[in-house]
């Protein structure tokens, strides 16, 4: 009796082991597939495909119906690596870094053309969400911040047409927001990730100009913003399946057609259109290092 109920438990956990589930697709295909997590608003699963496991994630308005256990044969070959641990489908990064402004430096003088160039490198702070629709696919937001400042002695020509000597300052603050689609290729290990992000957003641009002449201080602020873009390849490795460490190379993008020019209280005093030759490129390039985490 012992050896009966021994067998049949055998038989019992064989086939279960060997079953696999059914997914019909709302275009009526059947995928013979392994259920790995079901949940209310999607189902990952895996399958084969052209000779190859793949995981994706089934969302109710793509499902038509689906079965345990309904298939008695494996599609699944036993030999292939699978695996069955869901890696996070959100992201969040956070990186600071160095970053440099790309447009070229007009000035004739010396001492300002040294000056604007050193107010070209800066720091950067990124942060993104990546929402992975599929496996390889998410979309999502992508946000950075750059920071440059800069002081140089000089003198000041007053109304009265006498000279002094001053101190002029550029505080720059130039950031960008905008919806990102990105394509990740993940590591057999889950251990390396390479994310290749696109984004298409708004870039604003702003310059707190100050002249100090003694113990006098005079303050105006040069604001605008236009249409940009964020293009990054970013790295990550990963000590578990929740947090991580990552690098980024971003080029981010814009072009300034007009700028408006406010009082240190940030009252507007007036809209310039610039000329082409006066464009103000916010193109940049950042590297920058940080933390990944896996919802």
């Amino acid at each position: 009796m012992k050896i009966v109920l021994t067998s049949f438990f055998i038989m019992l956990v064989s086939w279960t082991a060997m079953a696999q589930d059914l997914i019909v697709t709302q275009e009526g295909d059947s995928l013979n597939c392994r259920i790995i997590k079901e949940r209310k608003d999607y189902v990952y699963a895996a399958y084969m495909e052209k000779g190859k496991a793949k995981l994706e994630y089934f969302y109710p308005a793509l499902i038509k119906g689906k079965q345990k256990n309904f298939y008695k044969t494996v599609a699944i070959p036993s030999d292939v690596k699978l695996h069955t641990t869901e890696f996070g489908k959100l992201r969040l990064g956070i990186k600071t870094g160095w970053a440099h402004r790309l447009a070229k430096v007009e000035a004739s003088n010396p001492a300002e053309k040294a000056y604007l160039k050193e107010l070209k490198n800066g720091w950067s702070y990124s942060g993104e969400i990546d929402y992975f629709i599929k496996e390889s696919v998410g979309v999502g937001i992508a946000a950075n911040i750059f920071k440059s400042k800069n002081t140089i002695d000089g003198a000041f020509q007053a109304e009265n047409d006498e000279w002094y000597p001053a101190t002029f300052g550029d505080n720059q603050t130039i950031w960008y927001i905008g919806p990102s689609v990105s394509y990740e290729s993940l590591s057999e290990n889950e251990k390396h990730s390479l994310i290749f992000r696109y984004s298409l957003g708004y870039i604003h641009y702003n310059n707190l100009q100050s002249i100090k002449v003694f113990d006098h201080k005079f303050e105006r602020i040069l604001t605008g913003g236009s249409l940009g873009y964020n293009l990054d390849i970013n790295y990550s490795y990963f000590f578990n399946s929740y947090v991580g460490v990552n690098a980024n190379v971003a080029l981010i993008a814009g072009l300034l057609t007009s700028i408006t020019i406010k009082d240190d209280q940030g009252n507007k005093i007036e809209t310039v259109q610039l000329e082409k030759e006066q464009y103000e490129g916010l193109g940049r390039l950042d590297i920058s290092v940080g933390l990944v985490f896996v919802l």
